[in-house]
């Protein structure tokens, strides 16, 4: 897992926000970052992973490094000078993110000569799992390192803006075994507009000739669409109350490579990816502490999806 690592700081109004003055609410303070939430969320769902991430020299980031690895993380953190990166979510009283900040400097500092001296480490994993807080060239360079240790290449967008990041890897032929973007971010990635279930789709047939083998694409309320060689399907959406949607992408895409990794086909893997989803966006947390391998495979079973025979 290479990528962010962040303090999340969420204020969610107690009634319909009035700009420009105070609104009372409720503020959370928790540890996210795409990569260190995705990394986290592997973690609870017992998935051996590991963090190359940057931090600031600061009181955050000591207490960053210290959440890892209770968790059982193995990390290889970046310290840097300065402070430890911080996203602001302002939050309608629904849930839903009204407008974010994210000063993600420590991210955009893991150049290419800092993750070059942990190619060794990167080239062990089964799969290299990336977010796009990380620069276009450093994104450039970890996609050439999984296509010479033959790994295969995961890739989260993390935002519209960051998605151009990625592009970079689209035009130099760089294989992508998974990338999850949501709707907004896959327009961008295609080049083509997404009004319709077709255009998703196409969109994602576009980027398949473009050496990108499965997607699975974040639909919000709606669920996800999942494209793959032989495979086209929606998955809805699993009906947990609404909460808090932030993290819930990030729990869909750790979700799913829980089930690859536990022997599934990506069909399954996009379900558990909404099944984990679900229980993010019901609490107020980044990470859901009720995930475990446990609850995916009883809900995976109510669906009626059997088990692969590597799981127990």
């Amino acid at each position: 897992m290479v990528g962010g690592a962040s303090v999340d700081v969420k204020a969610m109004a107690a009634s319909s926000l009035v700009a420009a003055t105070s609104n009372p609410g409720t503020v959370t303070v928790s540890f996210g970052g795409v990569a260190r939430n995705i990394a986290e969320n592997l973690a609870r769902l017992e998935v051996p992973v590991g963090l190359l991430t940057a931090i600031g020299d600061d009181l955050l980031g000591r207490a960053l490094q210290d959440r890892c690895r209770q968790l059982g993380i193995d990390c290889r953190f970046l310290c840097l000078a300065g402070n430890t990166d911080v996203y602001s979510a302002i939050l309608s009283p629904e849930g839903e993110m009204v407008v974010a900040v994210s000063a993600m400097s420590c991210a955009s500092r893991l150049d290419t000569r800092l993750i070059g001296r942990e190619e060794a480490y990167l080239s062990s994993a089964r799969f290299l799992v990336c977010d796009a807080n990380l620069p276009a060239d450093t994104l450039h360079q970890v996609g050439l390192m999984a296509q010479r240790a033959q790994i295969p290449l995961v890739i989260e967008p993390v935002s519209v803006r960051k998605a151009d990041r990625v592009r970079g890897l689209l035009q130099a032929d760089i294989p992508i075994a998974l990338l999850t973007p949501n709707r907004a971010e896959l327009s961008i990635l295609a080049g083509r507009c997404t009004h319709s279930d077709e255009d998703v789709a196409m969109c994602c047939r576009l980027l398949q000739e473009r050496r990108v083998a499965t997607l699975i694409v974040g639909l919000g309320g709606r669920g996800a669409f999942v494209a793959t060689s032989g495979l086209e399907a929606f998955i809805e959406a699993a009906p947990e109350q609404l909460h808090d949607v932030t993290g819930a992408g990030d729990a869909a895409l750790a979700g799913a490579l829980w089930a690859v990794h536990a022997g599934y086909g990506w069909l399954a893997a996009a379900r558990a990816g909404q099944y984990a989803a679900g229980l993010t966006v019901a609490t107020a947390a980044t990470v859901s502490d009720a995930l475990t391998p446990g609850y995916l495979l009883s809900k995976l079973a109510e669906s009626g999806t059997p088990e692969p025979m590597s799981v127990a």
